[in-house]
């Protein structure tokens, strides 16, 4: 077999004698292989310029949201109301708006029979017209106490006239006693 005939032959199966047209370097496919990476590459990149946009789009929405009182409260609400409907399915609850509190020291109620299995992050659900508390786990979600909601005299007092919870005093005071 001659060289010329063996160029031939080579020609036939796809190979290219070095030096010749069509060689390597003028190689179509060559070229393309080096395009598909750089393809793959712009690729990603747009497909992260989109994301990275949409994360910030998104949380700039939410930041305006918080920024915005009325936005704020709604949220409160809802997630309030989400709260209660999460722990009705697990107990039959009075049909009234529930004020909803959330444990943040649970060593501090601990001495108190009704908060004795309390962790951070329970919330207690306290239904006024109906007399009961709730104590609800939200991570669990699980029903960790429910009893009826006692008042003293004076917080009830205090209740009816319209002073806000954070101001009811928890503990009654000291009594004085008188100098001798």
């Amino acid at each position: 077999m001659s060289d010329s005939e063996g160029f031939r032959a080579s020609e036939r199966r796809g190979w290219k004698k070095p030096g010749s047209k069509g060689s390597s370097a003028r190689n179509g496919a060559t070229r393309s292989g080096m395009q598909r990476p750089m393809l793959v590459l712009i690729s990603l990149g747009v497909v992260l310029v989109l994301g990275l946009g949409t994360l910030v789009a998104v949380q700039f929405a939410q930041l305006q949201q918080l920024r915005d009182p009325a936005a704020a409260e709604a949220a409160q609400s809802e997630s309030a109301k989400q709260v209660v409907q999460r722990a009705g399915k697990l107990m039959l609850l009075p049909d009234e708006e529930a004020t909803i509190a959330t444990v943040e020291d649970a060593k501090s109620l601990a001495s108190q029979a009704f908060f004795a299995k309390t962790k951070k992050g329970d919330k207690v659900l306290i239904f006024p017209e109906a007399e009961l508390a709730v104590i609800y786990r939200p991570a669990a979600d699980v029903i960790v106490n429910a009893g009826p909601l006692v008042l003293n005299a004076a917080e009830l007092a205090q209740t009816q006239a319209g002073t806000p919870a954070e101001e009811i005093p928890t503990e009654a005071p000291a009594e004085e006693t008188p100098a001798e």
